[in-house]
């Protein structure tokens, strides 16, 4: 996860070249606002530990949570590799109809791609502790 200011922009995939020094990768665009956890006027603001500052990323945005289950697994068969006998390269990412090298992240994890990533691998574990 790539963020400004602790507040998520993007996820970057990519594979380093150590022969050539470089970074080939995709970053998948996100809609913040899609993200955001919904605030409860009800709840008390929770007291927090005096040295812990945790990143917005983690506690405002629930995008942790549905890349840990099983999220980089269905970016990761989006993604195009050319492998040759000799290196592996990223291509890009599929979006419909060409290879891209950015594209946006709610494309690829939608609830169709989830569906279709627990029919073909059987995977009943969705949530983890």
């Amino acid at each position: 996860m790539v963020g400004i200011k602790g507040h998520p922009v993007g996820v970057k995939s990519y594979i380093f070249d150590p022969y050539e020094s470089i970074e080939r990768g995709v970053f998948f665009y996100i809609n913040p606002q899609l993200w955001k956890l919904k605030e409860d006027p009800n709840q008390k603001k929770k007291r927090q530990k005096r040295f812990i500052l945790a990143l917005p990323m983690i506690d405002q945005y629930c995008l942790d949570g549905v890349l840990k289950a099983k999220g980089f697994e269905i970016i990761q068969n989006h993604l195009i590799f050319d492998e040759s006998s000799t290196k592996c390269t990223l291509t890009g990412v599929w979006t419909g109809d060409s290879i891209s090298q950015s594209e946006l992240l709610e494309n690829v994890l939608t609830l169709n791609n989830f569906s279709n990533y627990y029919r073909e691998t059987k995977d009943t574990e969705i949530f983890y502790d």
